[in-house]
């Protein structure tokens, strides 16, 4: 039933304001509140939160020390092992187009492939070898060269390392990601 103009609301005042027309409160119920009432609310948001905050922190399974690896159809990458420098990187995508990865030549028989997503927020990282780093420019990340381990800024998680074979002929095939 809705209030008249000049009739009462149930906290005492006269409705002249539409709103209160349309959304009459009872200040004396509403200030009733036991303490039981209020400490079960704060229990229920404070266990929500906490919940919430637990299942953020979760480690996720692809993160886990024990080491997954996904073995993928062989990609034969365009650069021969012997055409790069000691230091050097080369772009490459496996395994498909949307996975950039980063493959650079540690010395005369060792190299690293990682994809080339940071895993704070997904921005490219770039060597920087002087540093012995992946350099993260968004937010200043930054990664072991060798393990792809976090080494500063926000990322907690290591980057997915891509296994690359290289043959006697010095043709290099990417076959797995680990995951």
């Amino acid at each position: 039933m809705p209030l008249k103009p000049n009739s009462t609301t149930p906290d005492g005042e006269e409705a002249k304001q539409l709103w209160r027309q349309h959304f009459p409160i009872d200040t004396e119920a509403d200030s009733v509140r036991s303490r039981r009432e209020f400490i079960g609310g704060a229990a229920v948001t404070g266990s929500a939160i906490t919940c919430g905050q637990l299942a953020l922190n979760q480690v996720s399974p692809s993160h886990s020390t024990a080491d997954a690896i996904q073995e993928l159809e062989p990609l034969v990458l365009e650069k021969n092992f012997q055409e790069l420098a000691i230091g050097e990187s080369f772009l490459f995508h496996y395994p498909n187009e949307k996975s950039p990865c980063i493959l650079l030549k540690l010395t005369d028989t060792e190299l690293v492939a990682f994809q080339q997503k940071c895993t704070h927020l997904a921005c490219p990282v770039v060597p920087e070898v002087e540093k012995n780093e992946f350099h993260c420019p968004c937010h200043h990340g930054s990664f072991e060269l060798d393990t792809g381990e976090p080494k500063s800024g926000p990322p907690r998680s290591p980057l997915r390392k891509v296994s690359v074979r290289k043959l006697a002929d010095g043709t290099m095939e990417a076959i797995a990601i680990h995951v």
